[in-house]
């Protein structure tokens, strides 16, 4: 919708033209009445010309100009007129309302980038600060736009200011990147010999509770940290990769069984505390009812309307304190059973936790019994095999030299061994020729 607009129309039994002009940041309508005489479909375009190319245009002596402010109500035609296109007249009215909210809009937002525009003009190195303070501004004007509240028309001014103060913020902050840089490198050394540290103890498989706890701080540390995005990405993946494998170790030793039998513990407590309190409660409750049953009793035994009056007030109080007492005791009663639901579950996980170290301990006590078998145990030696000569070869042997027969009777065996082996060096080939 244009803020201005000409048509025909007729004022006193006369074709005249009117234009209408909008001043969308005073909410303020110039109408003009050009005389009849005047009024030409040349000067209509010699009008419209000048509109379109932002000049000033000079209307014809006795033109009748007046301004008026704009309404939700009413008509901008003047009084006694009437003109030919009704239908633009209808959408200036309908719309040029949402013409001033946009001006006054971009107004509004001008100022507020020029005060940004001042501040960012001196600064000397970058400040988060007023980036955000930017960023936030633009938001708003994206936000207005979106919701139609605002032209586009009216935001394109804006944008180029915006784009220009964020140029500048963005130089500044290269400068300060650099210097972020240069410190995160030191510091990410530092943060990682923790880290090194902490898968060390991780392989040493000691106190993976407190394993877990340290690395939960060092995260916090790290977080806190003034890091370099790249050096706070590389060390968050290394204590998440660190993260999953104390936690499976934990799981896979039931190292956390401990912790777990404390967590119950104090859970039970919570929860026998709880009980006396439903116990406490329940109680009062009754005795609550069993005052307005009898109160109810004494009501109906009333003899005046005195007596029932301030019975009936009485009740009333009951009631309402029985009420917020029942609340509460409902309240109460949720929280049991929520309690006791987390109580089953940590019993299954302190169960499985204490079966799983039991385990991991009899497997270690396993491995170190077969270690101490193996140190204990003796390696057999091979015996020497001895060659045994058949006792009838010794006999012809005897019969064919004419041995004596004491040499042929049976002797030891040790000694029938010593025999043959003497032998058999006697007749190796080394000493025959």
């Amino acid at each position: 919708m244009r803020d201005k607009f000409v048509t025909w129309g007729e004022l006193d039994g006369t074709r005249r033209l009117f234009a209408f002009e909008l001043d969308a940041e005073d909410a303020r309508i110039t109408r003009r009445v050009v005389p009849a005489a005047a009024s030409t479909d040349e000067l209509m375009q010699t009008i419209l010309n000048a509109w379109n190319n932002h000049a000033t245009m000079t209307y014809p002596a006795d033109t009748a100009k007046d301004v008026i402010g704009l309404t939700t109500t009413g008509t901008i035609v003047p009084e006694g007129a009437s003109v030919d296109d009704k239908v633009r007249v209808a959408s200036a009215e309908r719309e040029w309302p949402f013409e001033v909210v946009s001006a006054r809009l971009r107004k509004q937002f001008r100022d507020e980038l020029e005060e940004i525009q001042d501040v960012v003009h001196g600064l000397e190195k970058f400040e988060e600060s007023v980036f955000e303070r930017l960023k936030g501004t633009w938001n708003k004007v994206q936000q207005e736009l979106n919701n139609k509240v605002i032209r586009y028309e009216h935001t394109q001014g804006l944008r180029k200011l915006s784009d220009e103060l964020f140029a500048k913020l963005k130089v500044l902050r290269r400068g300060k990147d650099k210097e972020v840089r240069s410190a995160s490198k030191e510091l990410r050394k530092t943060l990682r010999t923790k880290l090194v540290a902490l898968q060390g103890e991780l392989e040493a498989k000691k106190d993976l509770r407190g394993l877990f706890n340290r690395l939960k701080s060092l995260q916090q540390e790290i977080n806190k940290a003034q890091l370099s995005r790249d050096d706070r990405h590389a060390l968050r993946k290394q204590i998440d990769e660190l993260f999953k494998a104390t936690k499976s170790e934990i799981d896979a030793t039931g190292a956390d069984a401990g912790a777990l039998s404390q967590q119950r513990e104090r859970l039970e407590k919570r929860l026998q505390g709880l009980e006396h309190a439903i116990k406490r409660m329940k109680h009062s409750l009754h005795r609550d009812n069993q005052d307005i049953f009898y109160e109810n009793k004494r009501v109906q035994r009333a003899g005046n309307q005195l007596a029932e009056q301030l019975g009936a007030a009485k009740l009333a109080m009951l009631g309402q304190k029985s009420e917020s007492k029942q609340t509460k005791l409902d309240d109460m009663l949720a929280t049991e059973a929520d309690l006791r639901k987390r109580l089953d579950k940590l019993v299954k996980r302190e169960e499985k936790a204490i079966a799983k170290k039991q385990a991991a301990a009899q497997q270690k006590a396993q491995a170190v019994a077969v270690a101490s078998s193996d140190e204990g145990a003796v390696t057999p030696t091979r015996q020497r095999s001895s060659m045994r000569v058949p006792r009838q070869l010794i006999a012809d042997a005897a019969t064919a030299v004419a041995l004596p027969d004491a040499l042929t009777r049976e002797e030891p065996a040790e000694s029938v061994e010593l025999e043959a082996a003497e032998t058999a060096s006697e007749d190796s080939p080394s000493e025959q020729r």
